[in-house]
């Protein structure tokens, strides 16, 4: 029983709200970012926008989303275990409109 218990500790360790993503280059100004799983959410999509907008901002540009692809929690699964939220964005970094601050 104690290693139950100590075996469900460490996943819910796992499942903290400490999240981090990288940026990974794909090809000449095109990048992507993944949400990393952590747990059911739903807030995933904008996770990785910010992320991609912090990103950009770092190079004095904004986002241009290519493709946004997301996994909804509730989204239909064969397993019996809840789904995480998962979030796929592929974007580029664009200049920004003139007169843009």
């Amino acid at each position: 029983m104690k290693a139950l218990v100590a075996g469900l500790l460490v996943i819910a360790a796992g499942c903290s709200t400490t999240r981090t993503a990288r940026i990974v280059p794909m090809d000449k100004d095109l990048y992507r970012v993944v949400s990393p799983v952590v747990g059911v959410r739903s807030d995933e999509g904008v996770y990785v926008y910010d992320r991609a907008s912090q990103f950009c901002a770092g190079e004095n540009k904004e986002v241009e989303i290519v493709i946004l692809d997301r996994t909804r929690p509730d989204a239909p699964t064969t397993s019996r275990l809840p789904s995480a939220a998962r979030a796929d964005l592929l974007f580029k970094c664009v200049a920004k409109p003139a007169g843009t601050p």
